[in-house]
């Protein structure tokens, strides 16, 4: 029985390792996009405010 919730705590900890392993670059991408453009930038307010 001990063996059987060892195995079942290597599947649970390899999974999230696994998912986290796919999420980070997607999150650090997201991030560094986010602060590249900005929602309420200037540019973009002045832009409709010229119309």
């Amino acid at each position: 029985m001990l063996r059987d919730v060892a195995t079942e705590i290597q599947s649970i900890v390899t999974g999230l390792l696994l998912i986290v392993s796919v999420l980070t670059p997607r999150i650090v991408a997201a991030v560094r996009e986010a602060r590249r453009h900005p929602r309420g930038s200037l540019t973009a307010s002045s832009s409709t405010q010229g119309s």
